[in-house]
């Protein structure tokens, strides 16, 4: 599945970070969320919390959630604009948009340890 996918990738990279830290214990985990992921904070939080059980040093770590839009970017004008409810056309030339490609709709801002 193609939230599986996402979070995995979220969850290696909180490992990454709280390795970095010296493997402490995380306390909070922030997460960008945008449309392209699909998915809403209730299906993360489901995906995560089977996986943050297993994990004692992630367990109990507290999701917080940065909602960033959907971005398009136009290939004939070079313009990257924010995708509308619906509408996939680009506002500069009426052409239509393709996805960025930097983002994948779940990201990983920040994760905060124990001192």
């Amino acid at each position: 599945m193609h939230e599986d996918r996402l979070i995995d990738a979220a969850l290696a990279e909180v490992k990454s970070r709280q390795r970095a830290a010296g493997g402490a214990r995380v306390r909070r985990i922030v997460l960008e969320l945008s449309p392209d992921s699909h998915m809403d904070e209730m299906s993360v939080e489901l995906h995560f919390e089977a996986h943050l059980a297993e994990e004692p040093e992630l367990a109990g770590a507290r999701l917080e959630y940065r909602h960033v839009p959907s971005r398009l970017y136009c290939p004939d004008c070079q313009a990257e604009f924010e995708r509308q409810a619906g509408v996939f056309t680009c506002p500069r030339c009426g052409r239509g948009g393709r996805p960025c490609g930097h983002s994948s709709g779940l990201r990983v801002l920040e994760v905060e340890t124990e001192p």
